[in-house]
């Protein structure tokens, strides 16, 4: 009984890390397991190879996104196809995870770019007829990930007919197969948080880029950006609002930054305000239990125009990104670092496009100073900080913002120009704008600009003869 209960309390943590992606300490466990249940019964065999199959694909699909599959017989994949194969040839059907092998197989074929072999593998499991029996998030996971791969093999292969009801079918069968693993997605990260929470393992450190998996965060943008891309915008929006309007966990908030920063750039382009319709806040009916947790409608804000409902997107995105950021200089954080600065340039310079139509300067000027602290040597947000102070009339600041651009990129002249202009037209510092318009000539007079800097030099040295008393502090030497 002792064993049994060791075993018990084995299984139940390989659970826990399979449920947090820890397949290093899953592949160490199931060792133990091994060890402790050879020759106990079938059923133990087979879940000890379904877990190292399964954790030698997950290790290999982490260091290997889908955008980099080979079409090659890679040892690795051979390996955990070898252990998969194992549990779907089960013919005493002891075995309750079988279906899942078989869709963790059709996914090794998806990476060795087997678009066909793996479609026919999730034809042969009926997936869509697949009830989760259990509210276990990896059980979620393993499905929203079939739902994706199928319709990305749907995408990549070419169609059998040139009929338009086969193409129009085929799109059909694409896009709800994005749809579905969407939901499943969402519902797989909402039911991931509650499962960690219960068992009191939730980290308490922010959750950084990469938790969700390359493959679900396809999943979920992909549908929204279908339907766009095939002329139904209306249907695009309405699908991304769809997927913002769920219950927000800690990992889904990268997600949620993406997806908001996607449809207010959807929102500005391709939406007038003539046009515009705004979110439809009835209570939607219960489509299944299958669907992510959604806010309740009655205490969600509803915006009425183009604008309310792009700057509300943005400044959710804003702050997202804005807690998002790595401060860490080291190297080890370089790629980190600079990506999650650009998710954040790109959402700033969409909400500089939004507040400048309304004249909302001073609100772009602070939102871009809160940037500042993750900003560091980087001249665009800088940049764009000084034109923002410059519109909110905070000359002096802008001055100081300028010679700071001036210093990250000596070689461009317009932020020194720009500069010599507030320093004759605002803050009356005329010698400072001539030294300024000098340090502009030193380009050479081969550069475009460089006509500009001498009548910038010009109108510097006239207004500072303007001021002179006396004739003789007039004739300021060249």
């Amino acid at each position: 009984m002792a064993t049994r209960n060791k075993q018990s309390r084995l299984q139940i943590e390989i659970d826990k890390c399979r449920v947090e992606g820890s397949w290093a300490k899953v592949q160490e466990l199931v060792k133990q397991l091994n060890s402790k249940t050879s020759g106990i019964g079938n059923g133990n065999d087979l879940y000890v190879h379904f877990i190292m199959g399964e954790s030698i694909l997950e290790v290999y699909c982490k260091d290997h996104p889908i955008s980099t599959q080979s079409a090659g017989n890679d040892p690795v994949l051979s390996e955990a196809e070898k252990h998969l194969r194992i549990c779907i040839n089960d013919k005493e059907n002891v075995f309750s995870e079988s279906t899942e092998a078989s869709l963790l197989q059709a996914k090794i074929h998806f990476y060795r770019c087997a678009y066909q072999s793996a479609l026919t593998l999730y034809e042969s499991t009926n997936l869509e007829s697949i009830t989760v029996q259990s509210s276990s998030p990896r059980t979620l996971h393993i499905q929203a990930e079939a739902f994706a791969l199928k319709g990305l093999c749907l995408e990549k292969l070419p169609a059998n007919s040139t009929s338009k009801y086969k193409a129009a079918e085929r799109e059909q069968n694409i896009v709800a197969c994005f749809e579905r693993a969407g939901n499943l997605s969402l519902l797989h990260l909402q039911e991931k948080e509650k499962f960690l929470h219960s068992s009191g393992t939730l980290p308490t450190t922010d959750v950084f880029i990469g938790n969700v998996g390359d493959v679900l965060e396809t999943a979920i943008q992909r549908s929204p950006i279908y339907y766009i891309k095939h002329g139904e915008l209306e249907e695009g929006i309405k699908r991304f609002r769809d997927l913002l309007s769920a219950v927000e966990t800690r990992y889904t908030q990268h997600l949620r930054l993406t997806l908001a920063r996607q449809l207010a750039e959807v929102l500005l382009r391709g939406v007038c305000t003539s046009s515009y319709v705004p979110p439809n806040v009835k209570p939607q009916k219960d489509r299944g239990s299958l669907t992510p947790k959604k806010y309740n409608q009655d205490k969600v804000f509803t915006p009425h125009s183009q604008t309310e409902e792009t700057l509300l997107l943005l400044l959710i995105a804003e702050a997202v990104a804005t807690r998002e950021a790595i401060l860490n200089r080291t190297v080890e954080h370089y790629e980190s670092r600079k990506h999650t600065f650009q998710n954040a340039s790109a959402v700033f310079d969409l909400l500089a496009i939004t507040l400048v139509k309304k004249a909302h300067f001073h609100k772009l000027a602070d939102t871009l100073e809160r940037a500042m602290k993750f900003s560091f040597e980087e001249y665009h947000i800088w940049q764009q900080f000084a034109n923002a102070l410059i519109c909110d009339r905070q000359y002096e600041k802008s001055l100081q913002v300028l010679t700071e651009c001036h210093r990250l990129k000596p070689g461009l002249v317009t932020p020194i120009l720009q500069a010599v202009k507030l320093c004759y037209e605002h803050v009356r510092k005329y010698d400072q704008g001539i030294t300024l318009s000098k340090v502009a000539l030193e380009a050479g007079d081969g550069h475009p600009m460089a006509s500009r800097a001498y009548i910038a030099l010009g109108v510097g040295y006239s207004l500072k003869a303007s001021e002179m008393k006396l004739k003789a502090d007039r004739h300021y030497p060249a």
